[in-house]
């Protein structure tokens, strides 16, 4: 299966075909679309104290059968005005909802600190799942946290996810 993603990212669904993956089997390619941002802006929490928001979603339809492989691609950018240095964290999940924050994993949650002065920062995630038995989620999100342990931190802080900086992508082959 890697050889195929590897293959599907550097040249395309023609190169499924030369792996061996196109035959008997579907590609279905899903976009969450221009400006398709759910929040315009991510609060920042007091470290310890985060809450998730899903910042994108592509709904699949109907829940992919078990076995079915998702590859995903999530990126997008916030606007940081604050004086220190938020953490921006993000994950991919196959949820039951749009609206959901919780879900099977495609990406582990993970996030980096964006630097004092950095105006700008960009959170990228991309993870592979095979479907598992028994599955009903049909949603795939991209949900995202800021947090600070800065002493300048205050309630009511927040980030602005910029619109139209990034997006979700999945690829499912069945």
């Amino acid at each position: 299966m890697r050889r195929a993603l590897a293959a599907l990212a550097l040249f395309g669904a023609g190169a499924l075909a030369s792996v061996g993956l196109i035959e008997g089997g579907e590609l279905t390619v899903y976009n969450s679309g221009n400006s398709s941002e759910l929040i315009a802006v991510l609060p920042v929490y007091q470290t310890g104290a985060v809450t998730k928001h899903v910042v994108y979603c592509v709904d699949l339809g109907i829940p992919p059968d078990p076995g079915a492989v998702l590859h995903v691609d999530g990126d997008f950018q916030i606007t940081d005005d604050l004086d220190y240095a938020p953490y921006l964290g993000g994950q991919l999940l196959l949820a039951s909802s749009c609206i959901s924050v919780s879900g099977v994993e495609i990406s582990e949650g993970s996030g980096f600190n964006c630097s004092v002065g950095q105006r700008h920062c960009t959170a990228t995630r991309s993870g592979n799942i095979t479907v598992p038995n028994a599955n009903t989620r049909r949603f795939v999100v991209f949900v995202a946290w800021a947090s600070s342990g800065s002493m300048l931190w205050q309630s009511g802080d927040s980030v602005t996810v910029d619109a139209d900086y990034g997006r979700l992508s999945v690829l499912r082959w069945t």
